[in-house]
């Protein structure tokens, strides 16, 4: 209880949760995130469990899968 925020990703590509600062999301799927992200609170929670759910998504760089049609 109380942990959970709303978190933005700056536009270095970074966000900061609770006692985790500047950790680079660039790349990363939210499975990847996520797992990160347990990873470095354990060393302040027994069992910690952490859910992300997007919000709002920016950015000009989509990945496409499947095949596309008529580029562009």
């Amino acid at each position: 209880p109380g942990s959970q925020r709303t978190v933005r990703v700056d536009p270095t590509g970074s966000l900061s949760y609770l006692f985790i600062n500047n950790l680079s999301v660039i790349g990363k799927t939210i499975d990847e995130l996520r797992t990160i992200l347990n990873e470095k609170l354990v060393y302040f929670y027994k069992f910690p469990l952490v859910v992300i759910i997007p919000r709002e998504l920016f950015g000009n760089q989509y990945t496409i899968l499947g095949q596309v049609a008529a580029p562009g």
